[in-house]
């Protein structure tokens, strides 16, 4: 089950990124505010087919995000995703919190990359 809340009227919802670094710690890389963007992220991440099951990864997520609700009268509990590159950098595995997980196609992948990091990811070295 799925348990990230719709965005309301009285909140924005936003993306909050960060990226591996070379010396394998986390780091703040983008906050997405877009809301195309952040929509375009949502619509995939909601429509995707999780499979109830941990992911077990030869290394460390790439990216990790989550969505931000900017909303004064509430706070919303709001899901973890881990985010792999694949090897041939054509598409994503994500993970989240650890206890579903999806490997996502070539068009989808490209969409939620470029939402994230406003890069392409076919411009991934």
């Amino acid at each position: 089950m799925l348990l990230l809340a719709g965005c309301t009227s009285d909140g924005k919802r936003t993306i909050l990124i960060e990226k591996r670094m070379e010396d394998g710690t986390y780091g703040d890389y983008e906050k997405v505010t877009n809301k195309e963007k952040v929509s375009a992220a949502w619509k995939i991440i909601e429509e995707a087919n999780w499979e109830n099951m941990k992911a077990e990864m030869e290394r460390p997520p790439d990216y990790r995000f989550g969505f931000s609700y900017e909303n004064a009268q509430s706070e919303a509990k709001s899901a973890s995703y881990s985010v792999w590159i694949t090897v041939e950098k054509e598409s994503l595995e994500l993970s989240q919190d650890n206890v579903r997980y999806v490997h996502l196609n070539k068009e989808d992948s490209n969409k939620l990359f470029e939402a994230i990091t406003g890069t392409a990811l076919s411009e991934v070295r």
